[in-house]
């Protein structure tokens, strides 16, 4: 059971991170900063996290935006992705290992939209799995 307690560890660790780039009306912590602050903690206790996508599924999405230089609304097609994840965190210490399930979601016109997910997937996972803060204001 030393995987939980070293879990346990990192989530006591960190206080909460505040909010650093804004995207569509949209305020976040990056996934660079959340990991900056993670990664040495999982280093330190020897946990590795090995995510895995077990299932894709994709689907074409045409919707009504606004468009400033049409003056009006046009339909946009972009592809939504939404990937079933597996983390799975080993301690590199005794081999134990914990394999929970998760999700994430992603949508571009291209194929952007999966690492999107990929990348969404883990940034949440990892911001609900400590309990972590992410408040627009100063967390302390």
């Amino acid at each position: 059971m030393a995987i939980y307690r070293k879990l346990l560890e990192i989530q006591s660790a960190i206080k909460g991170l505040t909010k650093d780039k804004a995207a569509f009306n949209y305020d976040y912590v990056t996934g660079d900063k959340l990991l900056s602050h993670i990664r040495p903690m999982m280093c330190d206790k020897q946990l590795l996290l090995l995510p895995s996508v077990s299932d894709v599924k994709s689907q074409v999405v045409t919707y009504e935006v606004y468009d400033r230089n049409a003056k009006g609304f046009v339909n946009k097609t972009e592809i939504l992705y939404v990937v079933r994840l597996e983390m799975k965190w080993v301690d590199a210490e005794d081999g134990e290992v914990l394999i929970e399930k998760w999700s994430g979601s992603g949508m571009n016109a291209f194929d952007k939209g999966y690492g999107s997910a990929l990348t969404y997937g883990e940034r949440y996972y990892l911001l609900k799995t400590f309990h972590i803060p992410t408040d627009k204001d100063d967390v302390d």
